[in-house]
């Protein structure tokens, strides 16, 4: 419910800064005032996204967001995380995968820490198509502090990429770390957690359980109704 609430605030949050800003010198914008603005760079979009959330907690007091806005206005963009989707169909079918990425089919968003002194402060989600670069999430506290938290899971290694993987019908979101010394995933799944990390020989059968699970209560109503892709 959590994650759920942050989504509809972001939401609302990025309406309100568009409908404030919809011109830049380095964005390229159409006639429709409640199209998204677009950047040439994905780092213009992530400073356009930073600026505009501390203009509005700035100007609107009865906005509670858990952000210092001294710490964000010092915050440096930091790792980009990629939000990818799981292909449902695959999860069910694959018997035992060596990645996650091989089944996954869509990419979703990707999400930009903002950090400071190695903290994440907050997080800016951007997506790229042929128009350019645009800010479609802010201030995901959740989001936030759950990379916050796998980043200190990792404090000792060196991470190459951080990779987020959703499955929509479990309601599951899994991060896979990537290091020198391997990989590893993290998830408050099911008795996962985002201290410890697992191999996808521990987490994949539990996934993979319970997606057949849901296709056995839900898969035919789904199917005839058409409630989920």
């Amino acid at each position: 419910k959590l994650r759920i609430v942050n989504y509809i605030t972001g939401m609302a949050l990025i309406a309100a800064l568009f409908s404030c800003s919809r011109k830049g010198d380095d964005s390229t914008n159409t006639d429709n005032p409640s199209s998204p603005q677009y950047f040439k760079t994905q780092s213009e979009a992530v400073l356009k996204g930073k600026n505009d959330l501390l203009n509005v907690m700035r100007s609107s007091a009865e906005l509670k967001l858990t952000i210092n806005p001294e710490l964000l206005q010092k915050s440096q963009p930091g790792i980009i995380v990629k939000h990818l989707e799981i292909d449902f169909d695959r999860l069910l079918k694959q018997d035992q995968p060596t990645n996650l990425s091989q089944l996954s089919n869509n990419v979703k968003s990707s999400i930009n820490t903002l950090m400071v002194d190695n903290n994440v402060i907050t997080v800016v989600q951007t997506t790229n198509s042929e128009k350019g670069w645009a800010v479609t999430g802010l201030a995901d506290a959740t989001l936030a502090n759950d990379i916050d938290e796998v980043l200190s899971a990792q404090s000792n290694s060196r991470i190459e990429e951080i990779t987020l993987y959703e499955i929509a019908n479990l309601q599951a979101f899994i991060f896979q770390v990537k290091t020198l010394d391997g990989e590893a995933y993290y998830s408050k799944y099911d008795g996962f957690n985002l201290k410890e990390g697992a191999s996808i020989d521990q987490l994949y059968p539990v996934l993979r359980s319970d997606a057949q699970l849901f296709d056995r209560k839900y898969g035919e109503e789904i199917k005839s109704k058409q409630l989920v892709k």
